[in-house]
């Protein structure tokens, strides 16, 4: 049987389709992001895990490779061996196609963009100030919540006064380990104040409804109906994301990250 040609039709058609799916990632991404962002979706990698990994929650879910990057891959531990993981120059990187949430390509695109406010802190300071729904500020105090024992294991690490971070750290410990929303929101808003502060003050992003609520600032009528919508519109995008950017790989489109056979 005679291979069917490609007609110019066919090649204007893929392209729009490449276009309206390019449009929908960045608008997915668009709400955590500073005004004016490229969200450039050929910068974007999905690589994939190791079969016995895609259904568990890997703690290392994505990167930012800068322009210029001239190092090696990065090795992400598996069992006692390494999964190389391609470093690409100019490139937003999520590891396992579950974690590709719109919430961590806005994180790892806005270090792609310097848009992160200059620390990891700070930028999941802004996952948390562009939260878009409930998933979001959960997993967003998850991330504060990991940062905040990393800091206090390195001051336990050079203080003298060991006991007394022991005990902070068993408090703090109890206050995440709790599952009372209320007392997780007050700590963070203490012990982060200032960082939230500094993010509220940057005009180029906006403070979501979904933040607002969590922070006691009461939503204006209009934010609390986009709020509603846009959960809808990013429920949709994540599973039409999740599967252009898998079909990319597999049929190695341009710009799609391939990884060896079983990854």
């Amino acid at each position: 049987m005679a291979k069917k040609k490609t007609t110019i039709s066919d090649l204007i058609g893929q392209q729009m389709g490449k276009q309206m799916a390019d449009i929908e990632f960045q608008m997915g991404i668009k709400p955590y992001m500073a005004k004016g962002a490229k969200i450039d979706p050929d910068k974007a990698r999905v690589h994939k895990l190791p079969e016995d990994l895609r259904n568990s929650e890997v703690n290392f879910k994505g990167f930012s490779v800068p322009q210029g990057y001239t190092g090696g891959n990065y090795e992400l531990p598996y069992n006692d061996d390494i999964i190389e993981i391609p470093s690409e120059p100019g490139s937003v990187n999520i590891i396992g196609g579950k974690q590709a949430t719109n919430r961590i390509w806005g994180h790892e695109y806005r270090h792609q963009e310097d848009s992160d406010l200059g620390s990891e802190q700070s930028n999941r300071i802004l996952d948390l100030v562009t939260s878009q729904n409930q998933r979001d500020i959960d997993a967003s105090t998850k991330m504060l919540s990991d940062m905040e024992f990393r800091n206090l294991r390195k001051q336990y690490a050079r203080s003298s006064d060991k006991e007394g971070l022991k005990k902070e750290f068993e408090r703090v410990k109890a206050i995440y380990s709790s599952g009372d929303k209320n007392a997780i929101r007050d700590h963070i808003k203490k012990r982060f104040k200032g960082d939230i502060e500094v993010a509220l003050r940057r005009k180029e992003f906006t403070p979501s409804a979904s933040f607002k609520k969590f922070a006691g600032i009461e939503p204006t009528r209009q934010e609390k109906k986009s709020a509603k919508r846009m959960d809808k519109i990013i429920a949709k995008q994540q599973k039409k994301m999740k599967k252009s950017l898998l079909d990319a790989q597999k049929k190695g489109r341009k710009g799609a990250s391939l990884l060896p056979e079983g990854f």
